[in-house]
C-alpha cells in the first residue's frame, strides 16, 4: 500500500475541474528519478527545483575532482530518488496548489478512484455552520485565551 497526497489547484470548486486538475503524489521512492533526475523534474512540473539540480550538479562537476564529484554526484542521485516527490510537493505548494487529502491505496488508479469520490462528496456535502453558530474551543495550546473557534 502506498500512501498519496492528494493535491488540487487553489481555483478548483466544481466537480468537473476537481476530476480534470486532480494531483496525486505518491509517498515512495523513485527508480527513474535515480537515473533522469532533470528530466525527471521537469515532466513533474518542479521547474525551479530542475534548475537547482542542473546547477548543483554542474558545480559538483566543475569544482570538484573527478573521482569525488563522481561520488558526490552518485549520493545526489540517490537522495532524488529517496525524495524526489518531496521536491514536487513542495514546487506544487509555492505553485497555487494546495494539498486536500491524504490518501491510502495499492494502486494510482486506486488512489485517484478514492480521492475524486471523497471530494465529489465534499463538495455536494450540506454547508457548515457559520462562525456565529460555532462554540468555542477550551484553552490550550500555546496560546491559550485568544478566543480560538473550531
Amino acid at each position: 500500500m502506498t500512501i498519496y497526497t492528494v493535491h488540487l489547484p487553489q481555483t478548483a470548486r466544481d466537480d468537473d475541474t476537481i476530476a480534470r486538475d486532480l494531483r496525486l503524489v505518491p509517498e515512495r521512492g523513485s527508480f527513474l528519478a535515480f537515473i533522469f533526475s532533470f528530466l525527471w523534474l521537469m515532466t513533474k512540473g518542479a521547474w525551479l527545483a530542475a534548475l537547482a539540480w542542473l546547477a548543483l550538479s554542474a558545480l559538483v562537476a566543475l569544482f570538484v575532482p573527478a573521482m569525488a564529484a563522481a561520488a558526490i554526484l552518485v549520493l545526489l542521485q540517490l537522495l532524488l530518488a529517496l525524495e524526489g516527490h518531496q521536491l514536487v510537493r513542495l514546487s506544487l505548494s509555492y505553485g497555487r496548489w494546495r494539498m486536500v487529502d491524504v490518501v491510502q491505496a495499492a494502486s494510482f488508479d486506486e488512489a485517484e478512484r478514492i480521492a475524486l469520490s471523497r471530494l465529489i462528496s465534499r463538495s455536494t456535502a450540506a454547508p457548515s455552520l457559520s462562525p456565529a453558530q460555532r462554540l468555542p474551543v477550551a484553552d490550550f495550546g500555546l496560546f491559550p485565551g485568544t478566543g480560538a473557534w473550531r
